[in-house]
């Protein structure tokens, strides 16, 4: 009978088919687009709606929204058919409430969309790694090109990334000043210099600096309530935490960037990498961790970017066994002497080492009685010789009878973090990983 005659006497049951499938496509609408603030108006009572969509009574906890029923006890009151009957000034409850929709709305996205993104951000990174690691054997540099190239699908991926969590303008124009910062290893700084000097590249990117600085300061005074704690706890407003985050991809490259100019990332392809993999994963929630939740669940754990770094680190402890038993497979251990080399160091003929990206450890050295005599040093040179040092060596050593040498492979650093991706990528953060077993 509610639904034959209504409140107000009129057979409302067409009526109502059509306001429930607006109202069903409005609903889901807002959620494809991550809306906050979906507002109905109407008269659908509560048991009419339990009825219709199978809903349990607790719509609160079944939907994830709160304030559904208004002091009339109408769940939802749209503005699909609002008859004149309902709108008398003398009763209280005949004026149309509005209801906001307070739903999970900017949680993490569907479970599909974040697997789809998160592998193929780790296709584009396994390859594009792929690539520079084998320049970097091959040449011993990867080009800025390349970085350029790889970077517009990870700033695509990422700019689709933040659309879907429903970010606004301050968090994308936040996200280019980060992608700005980064952009200095490869393009270089634009200066006012060159910009009043007429060069329009260098005006175009000062315009690129100075937006970019509007949406971090803009985000700063929008979202200056949430603050790093709650970034760390996964707590209040999720576009402010969304905008920390952001920020802090920039800061995770201003640590790269200064370890690169201090010297303790001696490559610059190796910073450019890391940067570069810093836009590609901003966090761990993009990465598709297939073995492990434990990073996820990790209060606080290293960046990707670092993380990545640290998994290479891991790698080169591998080095000492596998260059120990490739000498001794080799029969390049010939006395007890050689086994101080035979971990770091191989032999290889004396002709090859010009062609060859090593560090000679056989030399000659002049003794007290007048002669000279071939030795074998366990460290490589503190500062790599030049190609004329290199031919001389080359032929001292050929003078003596010399035809094979031990050298120190100059193994660059990317070709360690390709092959890091994954273990990255299947059980996450490796001092996470480290905490976890041995808290009890």
């Amino acid at each position: 009978n509610a639904l034959k005659f209504g409140v107000d006497g009129q057979d409302q049951r067409a009526k109502l088919w059509r306001d429930v499938g607006v109202f069903i496509e409005l609903f889901e609408l807002g959620l494809s687009h991550s809306d906050a603030n979906i507002k109905f108006f109407a008269l659908v009572e509560e048991p009419i709606f339990t009825g219709f969509f199978g809903l349990s009574a607790n719509v609160t906890r079944d939907l994830g929204v709160v304030d559904l029923v208004d002091h009339c006890g109408h769940l939802f009151q749209s503005f699909f058919h609002v008859h004149e009957g309902h709108l008398n000034s003398t009763n209280p409850c005949s004026v149309p409430a509005i209801f906001n929709l307070m739903g999970r709305m900017h949680e993490p996205m569907d479970s599909t969309e974040e697997a789809l993104l998160g592998w193929t951000r780790t296709a584009v990174l396994f390859v594009a790694m792929g690539i520079a690691a084998w320049m970097d054997h091959k040449e011993r540099r990867v080009p800025n090109e390349h970085w350029i190239e790889w970077s517009k699908p990870a700033i695509f991926i990422w700019a689709l990334d933040l659309m879907v969590q429903g970010a606004d303008w301050t968090i994308y124009l936040t996200a280019s000043a980060v992608v700005a910062y980064a952009s200095t290893s490869v393009l270089g700084r634009a200066t006012l210099r060159d910009a009043r000097a007429g060069s329009g590249m260098d005006r175009v990117v000062l315009f690129w600096y100075a937006i970019s600085t509007v949406g971090v300061v803009g985000g700063a005074l929008v979202y200056g309530t949430t603050t790093p704690v709650d970034v760390l706890l996964d707590q209040g407003d999720p576009l402010g935490v969304l905008w920390w985050k952001t920020l802090g991809v920039g800061a995770v490259i201003l640590v790269i960037d200064l370890a690169w100019r201090f010297r303790l990332l001696h490559g610059g392809a190796d910073a450019k990498a890391l940067m570069w993999v810093a836009l590609l994963f901003p966090s761990w929630s993009t990465v598709p961790l297939t073995f492990s939740t434990v990073t996820q669940e990790a209060t606080v754990a290293l960046p990707v970017a670092l993380a990545l770094l640290m998994w290479g680190g891991l790698a080169f402890f591998a080095i000492p066994v596998l260059m120990l038993v490739k000498n001794l497979m080799n029969g390049h251990v010939r006395t007890i002497g050689d086994l101080r080399l035979a971990w770091h160091a191989t032999r290889i003929p004396l002709e090859d080492v010009q062609q060859r990206h090593v560090w000679m450890l056989t030399s000659t050295m002049a003794m007290p009685d007048g002669t000279t005599q071939v030795v074998n040093t366990a460290r490589a040179p503190r500062f790599t010789p030049s190609t004329e040092e290199v031919a001389q060596q080359v032929e001292e050593l050929a003078t003596h009878g010399v035809t094979q040498v031990w050298v120190s492979m100059k193994i660059p650093l990317l070709v360690f973090l390709w092959p890091a991706v994954v273990p990255l990528v299947l059980i996450g953060e490796p001092t996470a990983l480290l905490l976890s077993a041995l808290t009890p």
